[in-house]
């Protein structure tokens, strides 16, 4: 990890571009235990042997030139120059003066330049303010990252997962809560029904705090998430609302140092985009920057994600099943079934991961085979080791839903109901009827869309009765 000092005088020097003499006038008039008294000629040697410097050299600029040239869109690559956001369209005027080149270059020796592949040309940030944000976003997340890793907040376990603490399990629940609350008041909202809606995001209120608290280094995705999401929906006034409250609430509870807040300070600028490339951006830079400290395979992969599903979509979610069959699928599956145990929460993820990436592509039939193989797995457990595991509870009742959705798209009602209302037992087994759970939500609303058979007017009472119980509790 870079020393300290380096994002500092990075920050000052090459983002906020601050000339040697601001940076003498800055460092001297602080406390005496913080000043640093150098000449201007002084703190450039001293950046010198830091290799921070605002210039591209020559051997930089022709590389950076090269790589640009193999892609179409001045933004859809980013350069990393020294661990900062580089500006493509200066690339390409200061590239202008160095003539003819062939293409064929090595990566420069003076100091690190990273480039990242976007699935998309982000022209965004040919726009200053917005370049200059984002920037800072990202600095700020390389800063948390590092030193994150470097304090072992994120270590890895015994099984050489990372990020998988008690602690960190639960504020990522924090996390999925907030994003699930929101996620089904939009649903109401839709429907027009108002006052559940406001209750949903009423409770999504009063968590604010332990979502600007949190550790997990899914935060931010999350935070970037929801407010796409409430954008996309058209509610602003709610977007900004919560964006201001999590920065007001980020100015209180975190440390003026904190990388964390400097992320918040960034939302004030935020201009999200209807399609979700802000936040892709975003979700690929961490994730090489998660890939440098703990690999690229398929622990690694977990790891990151810790989900079985994507927040925004174009964001390499689903990577480890692209392009592959259901035979190599279901091996990579054995895979974690050995490695990891076929009933840890981490495998059961996986498996889970493995439906909603079929569900994605339209395979139905193979979620069908797939589906049935997790479910049957769980029913073996039975009841009682389904209750002392909250996480196989959910899974299990998460599994039946994904396998309800598949059958009922194949035109098998009988077999989807049942898996819904399994689905639902499932959560009644650990969950008061009243209590709100956005997986027993999900299926109670599957249930009372399907076609009523004979004799089944009481059961869809019930499921009625139920699902406003628990917006009325909300």
């Amino acid at each position: 990890m870079p020393d300290k000092s380096y994002f500092v005088y990075s920050y000052f020097y090459r983002i906020e571009k601050w000339t040697l003499e601001e940076i003498k006038a800055y460092f001297e008039g602080q406390p005496p235990e913080y000043q640093i008294k150098l000449t201007a000629y002084q703190w450039k040697t001293r950046l010198d042997k830091l290799k921070i410097f605002k210039k591209l050299s020559l051997e930089e600029k022709i590389y950076i030139r090269a790589k640009l040239a193999e892609r179409k869109g001045t933004w859809s690559r980013l350069f990393f120059v020294g661990h900062v956001l580089f500006e493509n369209p200066d690339i390409e005027t200061l590239c202008k003066r160095i003539g003819h080149f062939d293409g064929d270059t090595d990566p420069p020796g003076r100091r690190e330049v990273v480039f990242i592949d976007l699935p998309f040309d982000f022209d965004r940030l040919m726009q200053p303010y917005e370049f200059r944000n984002f920037q800072l976003l990202l600095f700020n997340a390389r800063i948390h990252f590092e030193d994150s890793f470097a304090r072992g907040i994120w270590a890895p376990d015994h099984r050489g997962l990372y990020g998988r603490s008690p602690t960190l399990q639960l504020e990522l629940k924090k996390l999925s809560r907030q994003h699930n609350l929101i996620f089904d008041a939009l649903k109401k909202f839709k429907v027009r029904d108002e006052p559940s809606a406001q209750a949903l995001l009423q409770t999504a209120r009063s968590s604010y705090g332990e979502i600007v608290n949190n550790t997990h280094h899914r935060q931010f995705h999350d935070i970037l998430a929801i407010l796409f999401m409430l954008h996309r929906a058209g509610k602003y006034e709610f977007q900004k609302s919560m964006r201001d409250n999590l920065l007001a609430l980020a100015r209180i509870l975190l440390p003026e140092n904190d990388p964390r807040r400097g992320m918040f300070e960034c939302l004030e600028q935020l201009r999200l985009d209807e399609i979700g490339q802000y936040y892709s951006a975003f979700n690929t830079y961490c994730r090489h920057l998660w890939g440098q400290k703990a690999g690229d395979d398929y622990r690694a992969y977990y790891s990151y994600h810790q989900a079985s599903f994507p927040r925004v979509p174009q964001c390499g979610f689903y990577s480890i099943y692209e392009g592959k069959s259901i035979y190599q699928i279901q091996s990579i599956l054995t895979w974690f079934d050995t490695s990891l145990g076929m009933y840890s929460p981490e495998t059961s993820c996986l498996w889970l991961t493995a439906l909603n990436y079929l569900w994605h592509e339209g395979k139905t039939q193979d979620l069908i085979s797939v589906g049935r193989l997790l479910c049957q797995r769980i029913v073996l457990l039975g009841p009682r080791r389904r209750l002392e595991s909250q996480q196989l509870n959910l899974d299990g009742s998460v599994a039946r839903f994904l396998l309800a959705r598949a059958e009922e798209a194949e035109g098998d009602l009988d077999c989807a109901k049942y898996n819904y209302q399994y689905a639902v037992d499932l959560r009644n087994e650990i969950i008061p009827s009243e209590t709100w759970d956005p997986i027993r939500v999900a299926s109670l609303e599957r249930l009372l869309l399907l076609p009523l058979s004979l004799g089944d007017t009481s059961a869809w009472e019930c499921w009625d009765a139920m699902l406003k119980r628990m917006y009325n509790s909300a």
